[in-house]
């Protein structure tokens, strides 16, 4: 029996920023009363270098606890009744949330105070959001599962809105709680079915009694894997995407490929691999055919889309759908595709929205193709960058992108899933040239008559590690000159479940 030191330790990632966020909220409380509260909301000086020292501290913390975690204690713990469990899958997955939440607070150091947006409230909210998403990676209980991607949900719809005098950014906000209700009733209707047909909330419990299950708990999956699939954004769930996109400031996107998207498809894993989908032949053809539609639907309306968040809100349908493809292998080498797939996307998406919020003014928001053209004549390192995180999304050579796609298509060809394989291919292809539009643009258009601002020192940081990390993972996906073999961690958290 583990004792409670281990899973002190174990959930350590969680608990310290579940307990900085509350301490973070009251630190925003206390200085808020330096100054004029009505006509001085936003953070400046002393004030913002106070609260963004302190979250960057807490998720440093969490970041490197989650790591030794992953790297020094292997083995499954859990809490009374599985609620919680904490094995390589999930201290891998904490630790690349950690990163993401560290990369989009160096993000909107500057990019918020660009568009008058640097208000004291987005630390807190981002440290709630970040608990959440820990939670969800470690639930191998319903209810708690439920409960987390609440936590994580709440304060991200807040997030969405945050420019609250902008009207976009309303609707964003508004999309993202609706489509948060609707996830949240499909799920815990399906929860209460799958009780049903099993007894059981946990998930070592209802492995054991899926056989007797029968046509309730068929529907029950259904129903919650539905809720599941809206978070990700797969066709034809994927509506909230393009509004919040559309809307919601560009810094506070930066989180959604970490948080929902990233923490969605561990949840997904775990859960797969439990319900065993991918033998059970009615919902394995149904998400065989979801995949199907949704790479094929998200290219083809990427490549239709002006507007480059929602280029990139389509985008990750399809990209959604990949990771369906893994999703319905089963087995270690499904798992491996899909937590490859799930680690490489979030680090390339979010560093080309990174890109876009470190150039965006109160004046120019650089949502328009058009708005890039001859970019690269007035920032050729912004340009540069934006460039190799756009053709590691497409899967070229040399890329993490690439690496991750091939992973895909062996594990898909392995399973026997041709045709699969097939529209993968084709959607590649089409996701290619809708990404080849903005590069086009950057290069090849001549100038607008605007000016790109200069990027804020700490965006650049951002954007130059999504770079980094993108290109050596793609040169070097096994060992390397540094000391770890990035398959091989991956593998290790696969062969987990």
């Amino acid at each position: 029996m583990i004792g409670m030191p281990s899973i002190l330790q174990a959930l350590a990632p969680l608990w310290i920023v579940a307990g900085s966020s509350v301490l973070v909220l009251l630190a925003d409380a206390l200085l808020m009363r330096i100054g004029d509260v009505d006509k001085d909301r936003g953070l400046s000086g002393l004030k913002g270098s106070l609260l963004s020292a302190l979250t960057g501290f807490v998720l440093l913390v969490a970041l490197a606890i989650a790591a030794l975690n992953f790297e020094y204690e292997p083995r499954l713990i859990a809490t009374p009744a599985s609620m919680l469990v904490v094995d390589s899958q999930a201290s891998f997955a904490m630790t690349l949330l950690c990163a993401g939440a560290l990369l989009t607070l160096w993000v909107s150091l500057g990019a918020l105070s660009e568009v008058k947006l640097h208000f004291g409230e987005f630390y807190p909210l981002l440290l709630f959001s970040l608990a959440g998403a820990l939670a969800v990676v470690c639930a191998a209980n319903l209810i708690m599962l439920f409960f987390a991607m609440e936590l994580m949900s709440l304060p991200f719809y807040v997030l969405a809105g945050f420019d609250r005098d902008r009207k976009q950014s309303n609707q964003a906000g508004r999309d993202a709680f609706v489509s948060g209700g609707f996830s949240s009733a499909f799920s815990l209707y399906g929860i209460a079915l799958i009780y049903g047909a099993t007894g059981h909330f946990d998930y070592p419990g209802i492995r054991e009694a899926i056989d007797s299950g029968g046509g309730l708990l068929f529907a029950g999956a259904a129903l919650l894997l539905v809720g599941m699939l809206t978070r990700i954004s797969v066709f034809p769930f994927h509506q909230w995407s393009l509004g919040v996109a559309s809307g919601a400031p560009t810094a506070t996107l930066i989180f959604i490929p970490f948080a929902v998207f990233g923490a969605s498809a561990f949840a997904l894993t775990r859960m797969f691999d439990t319900l065993n989908v991918a033998e059970l032949g009615n919902l394995r053809l149904t998400f065989t055919v979801l995949a199907a539609v949704s790479m094929l639907a998200g290219a083809v309306m990427a490549l239709r889309e002006n507007n480059v968040k929602r280029l990139l809100a389509y985008a990750a349908v399809a990209h959604a759908g990949f990771l369906l493809v893994a999703l319905c292998v089963s087995g270690s080498e499904g798992r491996f595709a899909a937590i490859l797939e799930v680690s490489t996307f979030v680090v390339m998406q979010a560093g080309v929205l990174a890109v876009v919020a470190a150039i965006s003014t109160i004046h120019n928001r650089w949502e328009s193709i058009g708005d890039y053209n001859g970019l690269a004549a007035k920032r050729p390192i912004i340009a540069g960058a934006m460039m190799v995180l756009l053709l590691a999304l497409a899967g070229v050579p040399g890329t993490s992108g690439f690496v991750s796609r091939m992973s895909l298509l062996t594990v898909s060809i392995g399973d026997g899933q041709i045709v699969l394989t097939i529209i993968m291919g084709l959607s590649s292809i089409v996701l290619f040239a809708a990404y080849l539009r903005i590069a086009t643009a950057m290069y090849i258009r001549t100038a607008h008559g605007g000016t790109a601002t200069s990027p804020p020192f700490m965006a650049v940081v951002a954007i130059g590690v999504c770079v980094v990390v993108t290109l050596y993972l793609g040169i070097f996906p096994g060992e390397g000159p540094l000391a770890f073999d990035f398959l091989e961690l991956v593998r290790r958290a696969a062969n987990a479940s």
